[in-house]
C-alpha cells in the first residue's frame, strides 16, 4: 500500500531511542491526533534532529499507511523554539507533567484541532514567562478536560460539594466517595474558572497544591478509563 506523505505540525510528548540514531516519537499532531512516528538522525548527511524535549513545537513531513500504527517523520524543524522552558526548573517540570498528562488522556489517532490549538497557545504562554507558572498545570488540566468531554461545571451557585462522577456541584453528599469538599472545593472552583493572567491570585500551600493535583488526577481517572498513574507527578512536589 502506498504511503501518504503530508506536512504536519505537532507537540512532542515523549521520545525513545531506537537503534543507532533513531527515535520513536510520541507526538500530538493537529491533523492526525496523537500517534507515534519513527525519526532518523540522518547522520550520513551530517544532520540531526532538533532537540525534542516534551512539548517542543515542530513541523515535519509525515509518511504513513492507513494500515500502520507507526508513521515516519522527516524534515523535522522547530516551529517555535523555546525561550524559557528548558532553562527554568518550574516551567520545565510543568512541561514534563503536561506532556505525560496529554499522553495518557488524549486517545490515539483521533484528530482534535481545537485541543491542539488550545495546547499550543497555552504552552506558548507558559514559555513567554507568565507569572504564576507554578499553578499553570492546574489551569491546563481543567481546560483540557473541557476539550476531552468532561469539563467541570463552573456554575457553583453557592454549593459546597463537587461531585466528580457527575461533574457538577451538589448541595448534599452523593452515594459515593468521589467528591471535593471544604477548602479543596474552593481551590477546585478557582482552578476551573481562572485564566492564565490570574494564576497568582489564589494563595495555597504546597500541601494544598499537591492535594489539588491528586484530586484532579482522580477526576481524570474516573472519566478516562485506562488513564493509569502519573509517574511525573512527583517532580511537581516542590512547586
Amino acid at each position: 500500500m502506498k504511503m501518504r506523505e503530508e506536512k504536519e505540525e505537532g507537540l512532542v510528548l515523549s521520545t525513545v531511542k531506537y537503534g543507532e540514531g533513531g527515535l520513536v516519537v510520541n507526538i500530538f499532531t493537529r491533523n492526525e491526533g496523537r500517534r507515534g512516528y519513527m525519526a532518523s538522525a540522518n547522520r550520513r548527511k551530517g544532520k540531526s534532529q532538533p532537540g525534542l524535549m516534551p512539548l517542543t513545537m515542530v513541523e515535519f513531513v509525515g509518511k504513513s499507511r492507513r494500515s500502520s500504527q507507526m508513521g515516519r517523520m522527516s524534515d523535522v524543524r522547530l516551529s517555535r523554539p523555546f525561550g524559557t522552558i528548558p532553562f527554568n526548573i518550574i516551567r520545565r517540570s510543568e512541561a514534563f507533567f503536561i506532556a505525560e498528562l496529554m499522553s495518557r488522556a488524549i486517545p490515539p489517532d483521533v484528530p482534535d484541532p481545537d485541543l491542539f490549538d488550545f495546547a499550543r497557545e497555552a504552552i506558548a504562554t507558559l514559555d513567554d514567562g507568565m507569572e504564576g507558572d507554578y499553578n499553570f498545570h492546574l489551569y491546563f488540566m481543567m481546560r483540557m478536560a473541557e476539550y476531552l468531554g468532561f469539563g467541570v461545571d463552573t456554575d457553583r451557585g453557592g454549593r459546597m460539594i463537587f461531585d466528580m462522577i457527575a461533574g457538577t456541584w451538589a448541595d448534599s453528599l452523593p452515594p459515593h466517595p468521589d467528591v471535593v469538599v471544604g477548602r479543596m472545593a474552593d481551590l477546585w472552583h478557582w482552578a476551573a474558572t481562572t485564566e492564565p493572567d490570574r494564576l497568582t491570585e489564589m494563595e495555597m500551600s504546597r500541601a494544598e497544591r499537591q492535594e489539588l493535583i491528586r484530586q484532579m488526577t482522580r477526576y481524570y481517572k474516573i472519566h478516562q478509563p485506562g488513564f493509569g498513574d502519573m509517574t511525573s507527578q512527583e517532580i511537581l512536589a516542590q512547586l
